[in-house]
């Protein structure tokens, strides 16, 4: 309801004498608002006050219970179509967990469904088939059933006649039960105790834990792969990898040195998991050894969720899927290094390998941003949205690379004009930040993405930071021209500290030589990417802020300087604001599975720094990192 002018001057006369819970009711239902509290200045402090708490208490989001609202005459239901309703539900509103939210309800709801559809499954599953039931736990996890699983997959077991069978059999019922009821009897299938010797000099025989050991006797001479023949006893043991301590092992169940090894494997196995986790280059190829070695199980893979049965089957189709892309050095050839007048250059700076690509290739997949597919950049911007479609990432952008891709992002009926620029991180790193000859003009550097750095559009600066690299080293090409003329043209491997590039970069910027090309940028912020390894939610956001003030502090009094002095980010009064992203869901192999939330964030920030734009900047809810 809103008041007229009449009706608050007469409640202005009454504002002391009315009860208070109906002065509380009409601040609740929105009758009494800030600006009506205003107007009624004969109302006392204590009441104002009071009014002034509940019109600024938390509330419903109205979205929120729209969402549920529509959920809850289908809760009856109880199926497919219910489940996927529930699973959207929570996976929108768990992070923010708005005033009166039902995620717990909708968890509850989940649950219900799930055991239905796993006893419906379980009545129909084939309790002879090893995978069938190997299947269905990986599916149901905390299922109800286990005891039985236990039990038919011990029968699987036994049901193989062909010993190497039954010992494989033993050991994928280890792998997928390590605590299960038969625990000791597959161990004893694979590693049966030795018989008993025959001679009075022979050495006895003792247990640790349920390993069968042989003391006293120098373990054999062995042969392993690329190493030198030698007696397989430590510290040798210390020395080998992953691969050839799973053979050692292999080759010799009943060493004294046995534990020994199996903790040393166990070690190197948590470093590759680690490896398999964060490092986005991880072989695919490596994964598929280590899989047929028997080292790690595809059910690991699929347990520690480094992989789902999808991203594998992309891994094991990737070279195919990659032949059937178009190659994207020809694409880069027919690219135009040009910026459309009239848009906002947004400018993407970081060093090799810090994700700029990724930021980009989520920009171009947003639901409410149109590329240009045939101006400037368009042949890479189709490579690129191509790459998203398949779930796979492209490799290091060439030397001297430089992308201008315009696009138009959609907000009701106005439009923002944009160019997305990136560059190749070694010019990045070595033309602009760390350039040979030290020029700090961007206009006497003149080349590639510096050139249109002179331009006269408005701009907007996103400096790129991996959280999870101080250093970055890679192989650099280097030309060299000899006395007679002669080019030569060789590699050096060169070494980029992230921190010192950065900080040059601000340095830079703040030059007087290019206080001219500072004046049309509106602002300059931070991207922290692969926040998918940072965790979830606020924390994500936390642990990036810690990563970035760890490694970076030393550039915030002067970037906020450069921004006051020039009129930079004039809505938060120079302060940059800080932004995670990721471009999904990554599982091993660097598959993933696109989510554009963190690109329709970066765009809501674009809307907002962009001069044509009719709205407020709506992200005023992100971090102040400055603060």
């Amino acid at each position: 309801m809103v008041l007229t002018p009449k009706q608050i001057e007469d409640l202005n006369k009454v504002a002391n004498k009315l009860p208070m819970q109906r002065l509380i009711g009409y601040a609740k239902d929105g009758t009494i608002t800030e600006a009506v509290l205003a107007q009624l200045t004969a109302m006392n402090a204590d009441r104002r006050a009071q009014l002034l708490a509940v019109i600024n208490a938390p509330k419903p989001d109205p979205a929120e219970q729209q969402e549920w609202s529509a959920i809850v005459p289908l809760l009856s239901q109880k199926d497919d179509t219910l489940l996927a309703l529930l699973k959207a539900y929570v996976s929108h509103w768990e992070s923010t967990l708005p005033l009166g939210h039902h995620v717990d309800e909708a968890r509850r709801a989940i649950s219900d469904i799930n055991a239905v559809s796993e006893d419906e499954e379980w009545e129909g599953l084939d309790k002879s088939s090893a995978k069938a039931l190997t299947d269905f736990l990986h599916k149901y996890k905390n299922t109800s059933h286990l005891p039985d699983i236990d039990n038919y997959l011990w029968a699987t077991v036994e049901s193989h006649t062909d010993e190497q069978q039954r010992k494989n059999a033993a050991r994928q019922y280890l792998q997928l039960l390590p605590d299960g009821m038969y625990q000791q009897e597959a161990k004893d299938l694979i590693l049966p105790q030795p018989a008993a010797p025959s001679t009075g000099g022979a050495a006895p025989l003792h247990t640790s834990g349920n390993t069968p050991k042989v003391v006293n006797e120098p373990s054999p001479a062995v042969e392993m792969p690329g190493k030198e023949t030698g007696t397989a006893v430590p510290p040798s043991i210390r020395s080998l990898d992953l691969v050839d301590t799973w053979d050692w092992m292999a080759a010799h169940p009943y060493d004294a040195n046995y534990d020994m090894a199996s903790q040393h494997f166990l070690e190197l196995k948590e470093k590759e998991i680690i490896a398999m986790r964060e490092v986005a280059a991880y072989s695919p190829d490596r994964i598929f050894y280590l899989m047929e070695k028997g080292i790690i199980t595809e059910g690991e893979l699929l347990n520690t969720g480094l992989a789902t049965p999808e991203s594998l089957g992309i891994l094991r189709e990737r070279d195919d899927i990659i032949d059937s892309l178009p190659d994207i050095n020809v694409e880069i050839a027919k690219c135009r290094k040009e910026c459309a007048e009239e848009h906002t250059d947004v400018f993407l700076f970081g060093i090799p390998s810090t994700g700029k690509t990724c930021i980009l290739m989520g920009l171009i997949g947003a639901p409410n941003i149109n590329i240009n597919t045939v101006r400037a950049g368009g042949p890479y911007a189709c490579v690129l949205a191509q790459f998203l479609d398949a779930g796979l990432t492209i490799g290091q952008t060439p030397k001297d690379f430089v992308a201008t891709i315009e696009a138009t992002i959609m907000d009701g009926k106005d439009r923002h004009l944009i160019n997305l620029v990136e560059m190749a991180g070694e010019d990045f790193a070595f033309k602009i930040a760390d350039n040979e000859n030290g020029v700090v003009s961007f206009e006497d550097i003149g080349v590639g993405a510096t050139k249109l750095l002179c331009n006269n559009n408005k701009k907007s600066f996103f400096i790129i930071v991996d959280p999870t690299a101080k250093r970055v080293a890679f192989n650099h090409l280097m030309n060299e021209t000899d006395a007679e003329g002669n080019v030569r043209t060789y590699l050096v491997r060169k070494n980029v500290n992230q921190k010192i590039i950065l900080k040059r970069l601000v340095d830079l910027l703040a030059q007087p030589e290019n206080k001219k090309i500072m004046k049309n940028v509106d602002s300059i912020n931070i991207v922290i990417t692969k926040a998918d390894l940072l965790g979830n939610g606020e924390e994500r956001e936390e642990e990036a802020y810690r990563r970035f003030m760890e490694q970076h502090e030393k550039i915030i009094a002067p970037l906020v300087d450069l921004c006051r002095e020039n009129g930079i980010n004039a809505k938060t009064n120079g302060l940059p604001m800080l932004y995670t992203f990721s471009l999904g869901r990554f599982y091993v192999g660097g598959v993933y599975q696109y989510d554009p939330t963190d690109a329709n964030k970066l765009i809501e920030v674009l809307k907002g720094n962009t001069e044509i734009s009719k709205k407020g900047n709506s992200t005023s809810k992100f971090r102040d990192i400055f603060n």
